[in-house]
C-alpha cells in the first residue's frame, strides 16, 4: 500500500490550464475518487500521477519517493482504462499474464498469480477464451485482473465503467470495490458519475475547471457541499438565491417572496447573500404541516415514475426554479398528479447553504 502526495500540481496545454494548483494527500489503502464533468481536469490529474503526462509545475510523491520525473514503467502502477485495452489476439489468461511476463517471472509463479486474480474476479473458468468471445463486463474484469496481477503499489482507474450498460455498471463497480478491499491497494478512480463516486469511495475530490473544489467523505460532499458548484453537481436539488440574517444564535434564511426557515448556526454562512440548495428529501407534501414549518404552494409541472420513487417538479410563485420532490412510489401514488395544486413543507434536513462569491 502506498500513500500518495500531490503538491501544487498544474498542467498547461498551450494557453489552456487543464489543472491548476491541485494539492492532495491520499492515504494507504484508501479508495479515492476524482469526480467532475468532462473537461474539468480529472483525467489529466490521473495521467500526471501515472507519469503519462509531465506537470507544468508541482510534485508527485509515492510514500517517501519523489516520482515526478520517474517514467511510468518504473512507477509500479496498475492502470485500467475506459476502453478495456485488452489485447484481442491473446486469451484471457495471456492478457492477465502479460505484465508478469514483461517482468520475467517464472512461468509457475505467473500461472499461480494469474489464476489467483482470475478467481478473484470470477473469470477462472474463461481463462482460455479469446476477448471476442466474452462480454464487455467480462473484458473489464480481465483488464482489472491484469492490473492487479502485477501487485502494483497504486491502482488507477479512468472511467472504467463508461462503456457498460446501467445494470452491468452496478455489478462491476461492486466487484471493483470488493477486490480493492480484499487486496488492500491504494486506488484512485476517475469518473463523471456521481453515483459511482459516492458508492465506491472512502473520500471524493470534486473538480471544476482544473481546481479541486472540495475533498471530503461522500456523505459530507452530499450534505455539506462547500461551493455552489458542488451542491449543483452532486445529487439532486434546487439551488436558489437567498439572504441570511443572524439574531443572536438564530440564523434565518429568506428565499423568494415569502419562504423563510431557520438553519443551524454551525452550518450557516456569514449574514448576507447566500446560495441555498434544497434537496428532494427536504420536501414533503404538506397535508398537515408541523406548526411553524415553512410551507410553499405551487403547481406540479413535471412528474417521473422511476420504480421505487416518484419525482415531481413543483413551480412555486416567486422562485426562480422549480422545487424537486422525491418520495416512495407507494407513499406518493396518486398524490402528485400533473397540474395539481399542492402544498409542500420544507424541513431543515436536506438543506445546504453557502456564501455567494
Amino acid at each position: 500500500m502506498t500513500r500518495v502526495r500531490i503538491v501544487d500540481i498544474a498542467k498547461a496545454f498551450g494557453p489552456i490550464w487543464a489543472v491548476r494548483g491541485v494539492t492532495l494527500e491520499i492515504g494507504e489503502g484508501e479508495f479515492f475518487s476524482l469526480l467532475g464533468p468532462s473537461g474539468c481536469g480529472k483525467t489529466t490529474t490521473l495521467r500526471i500521477i501515472a507519469g503519462l503526462e509531465r506537470p507544468t509545475r508541482g510534485e508527485i510523491w509515492f510514500g517517501e519517493e519523489r516520482v515526478t520525473a520517474v517514467p511510468p514503467q518504473f512507477r509500479n502502477i496498475g492502470l485500467v482504462f475506459q476502453s478495456y485495452a485488452v489485447f484481442p489476439t491473446m486469451t484471457v489468461y495471456d492478457n492477465v499474464a502479460y505484465g508478469l511476463r514483461i517482468r520475467r517471472l517464472p512461468e509457475a509463479e505467473i500461472r499461480r498469480r494469474v489464476f489467483a486474480v482470475l478467481e478473484m474476479v470470477g473469470m477462472e473458468a474463461l481463462a482460455d477464451r479469446m476477448p471476442g468471445r466474452i462480454s464487455g463486463g467480462q473484458m473489464q474484469r480481465v483488464a482489472l485482473a491484469r492490473a492487479v496481477a502485477i501487485r502494483p503499489r497504486l491502482l488507477l482507474l479512468d472511467e472504467p465503467l463508461s462503456n457498460l450498460d446501467a445494470k452491468l455498471r452496478v455489478e462491476v463497480r461492486a466487484e471493483i470495490r470488493r477486490l480493492q478491499r480484499e487486496v488492500g491497494i491504494t486506488t484512485i478512480y476517475v469518473t463523471h458519475d456521481q453515483e459511482e463516486a459516492l458508492s465506491l469511495s472512502d473520500r471524493v475530490g470534486v473538480m471544476n475547471h482544473g481546481i479541486l473544489e472540495q475533498v471530503a467523505r461522500p456523505d459530507e460532499i452530499y450534505r455539506h457541499p462547500a461551493t455552489r458548484f458542488v451542491a449543483g453537481f452532486v445529487g439532486e436539488g434546487t439551488i436558489l438565491q437567498g439572504v441570511l440574517t443572524r439574531d443572536g444564535d438564530r440564523c434565518r434564511v429568506v428565499v423568494g417572496d415569502h419562504i423563510a426557515f431557520d438553519v443551524e448556526p454551525s452550518v450557516a454562512a456569514s449574514p448576507g447573500p447566500v446560495w441555498v440548495c434544497i434537496r428532494p428529501e427536504a420536501l414533503r407534501l404538506a397535508r398537515a404541516a408541523a406548526p411553524g414549518a415553512p410551507v410553499a404552494s405551487g403547481v406540479v409541472e413535471h412528474t417521473e415514475f422511476v420504480g421505487p420513487t416518484v419525482r415531481a417538479d413543483i413551480r412555486v410563485p416567486g422562485l426562480a426554479r422549480t422545487l424537486r420532490l422525491s418520495g416512495s412510489s407507494v407513499d406518493l401514488a396518486g398524490g402528485v398528479p400533473l397540474g395539481a395544486q399542492v402544498r409542500v413543507e420544507i424541513g431543515p434536513a436536506g438543506i445546504a447553504i453557502g456564501p455567494e462569491r
